[in-house]
């Protein structure tokens, strides 16, 4: 992996992080979880201690020790059934490996795919609007607890005035995964599709910085 000098996300989350520059990440983010989900692979891990900052930056997400390949095109009924990853950015499914159903009468794990990486994509724009992981005040126990509920993280008021934001996250915490939106999609969003003014104010952020 090539040197990054702007260090990680995590320690770039603890600052104030404008809105421009959130989106610009959001974009590099989601280019990232694109290419590796159309390459059949599953991060499991996305974080922002895990995700680095590069040259010009530009995200890179890194860490794949959780990542796991699926055999097919599309996630094969139970074939992803380990519990991976860190709890305050894991998906509902991840928690819950995607729930009993009845099959050839008796009780199998379905399992999850993809769209577990789109929840945590979630709570890492959640982290760089607040400044703070998801679930922020509560212990591990009451995380998985929540989140193994269906429960997703909190927008704070001051966030809620944000239509796009609220409106991208809205689709990357649908408790169902189905129901959530795959990288492809949240890319052509209007939080996400960083237009050339919004460039424009990130270049001026960065030369006031």
């Amino acid at each position: 992996m090539e040197y990054c000098p702007g260090g990680t996300l995590e320690s770039k989350c603890a600052e104030n992080i404008e809105m421009p520059l959130v989106r610009w990440y959001t974009c590099c983010l989601l280019k990232a979880v694109e290419y590796i989900h159309e390459r059949l692979i599953i991060h499991r891990d996305i974080k922002p201690a895990n995700i680095f900052i590069g040259r010009r930056n530009v995200l890179k997400l890194g860490d794949f020790g959780s990542s796991v390949r699926l055999r097919g095109g599309a996630t094969a009924f139970g074939e992803i059934v380990q519990w991976a990853g860190t709890p305050a950015y894991m998906a509902p499914e991840v928690q819950t490996l995607g729930g009993k159903v009845e099959m050839n009468n008796k009780e199998e794990l379905s399992g999850y795919g993809r769209a577990v990486d789109i929840w945590s994509v979630g709570c890492v724009v959640l982290e760089m609007c607040t400044g703070k992981p998801p679930w922020h005040g509560l212990d591990m126990f009451q995380i998985v607890f929540r989140v193994g509920s269906g429960m997703c993280p909190s927008i704070p008021p001051k966030l809620k005035a944000d239509g796009d934001c609220v409106s991208f996250l809205d689709l990357c915490f649908r408790s169902d995964p189905k129901q959530r939106a795959n990288a492809s999609t949240l890319r052509q969003h209007p939080f996400a599709n960083v237009t050339v003014r919004c460039v424009c104010l990130l270049l001026m952020y960065l030369l006031a910085t």
